[in-house]
């Protein structure tokens, strides 16, 4: 193998890597953007059963049970 192959192996080697590694980089932020965006509404049903202060998106929810909750921890910071 001449060097001016191995050169240009060694090229497309570091070139596909680095492919690879942006693609990798690209879907995983997008499945971290996907799971942030998971809000509930609520036409939805509560997954947590009620838990709301135990749920990952307690803060995004808009179920009347997580409002009420919402509304009860303002009012005892705040009072």
């Amino acid at each position: 193998m001449s060097k001016q192959e191995n050169l240009q192996s060694r090229r497309e080697f570091m070139r596909t890597a680095c492919r690879c590694a942006s693609i990798a980089v690209m879907a995983y932020l997008a499945c971290i953007a996907m799971i942030r965006k998971k809000t509930r509404d609520a036409s939805e049903p509560c997954a947590a059963l009620n838990a709301c202060r135990g749920c990952r998106i307690y803060d995004r929810c808009s179920l009347p049970q997580a409002l009420s909750f919402k509304r009860r921890d303002e009012e005892s910071n705040h009072g």
